[in-house]
């Protein structure tokens, strides 16, 4: 829905800006690529694509983290910004932050 949005029109999320896949770079430049973080929650329909995200990283060597917030979907931190679940992924966000 909103990739019509960010992509050229007639493209989909497998256009080149938006698929690391279709990325040429070199294992040298992969390495120097920063830690990662990603989120994704039990019933969001894009949970899939941040899975395969974090994956296609650590297969390139990237140093990953993947956590997952069960029983929530797409979003929820804004649609409940003062849930338990909100406040432990601002808390994870905010270790991963500080331990650069």
């Amino acid at each position: 829905m909103f990739w019509s949005l960010s992509v050229p029109k007639g493209s989909n999320r497998d256009y080149d800006g938006c698929n690391l896949k279709k990325m040429v770079v070199s294992m040298s430049e992969w390495n120097r690529f920063p830690d990662v973080l990603v989120f994704v929650a039990e019933f969001d329909f894009l949970k899939e694509r941040g899975v395969e995200y974090a994956e296609f990283l650590k297969g390139k060597g990237v140093k990953v983290e993947l956590i997952e917030t069960k029983n929530e979907k797409h979003v929820f931190h804004v649609f409940r910004p003062d849930s338990e679940e909100t406040k432990l992924l601002q808390s994870q966000m905010n270790e991963f932050i500080h331990s650069f």
